[in-house]
């Protein structure tokens, strides 16, 4: 790593929603300490291993789910992106793009992400 090259480092949020539902899935989210634009969700279905990831980056997004390939692209907000926390609410709309700068961009934010064990792991998924 190059000294003046970022370190992200991720923890993990603590919800309701990390709990198992009545089906027995669940959500795992983790926010990155030195950029709040950077967040990583994670979906589980009755085992331990996550079958959706969700890896946002100032609005550009990578998407991996089990059995599928990689897709990526940009939300709704890209344009409005703002460092102010909470600016924009509800849902978002993903835009997939065949723009392979946001899968350079946000693979290189994973390549120095240091993460939670086993989420450690699992974001590498998202650099293959």
């Amino acid at each position: 790593m190059l000294m003046n090259e970022p370190n992200y480092q991720f923890y993990l949020i603590q919800s309701k929603k990390s709990q198992p539902d009545a089906q027995g899935h669940w959500q795992v989210t983790l926010a990155c300490v030195n950029e709040p634009l950077i967040k990583v969700f994670f979906w589980f279905e009755q085992k331990n291993e996550p079958t959706h990831i969700q890896f946002f980056f100032n609005e550009e997004m990578i998407e991996w789910r089990e059995g599928q390939a990689l897709s990526y692209g940009k939300t709704n907000r890209f344009q409005q992106v703002s460092a102010k926390q909470g600016r924009q609410k509800g849902s978002r709309t993903f835009i997939p793009s065949q723009e392979a700068s946001t899968l350079s961009r946000g693979r290189a934010i994973l390549q120095t992400a240091t993460a939670p064990r086993p989420y450690q792991n699992w974001l590498r998924r998202l650099l293959e």
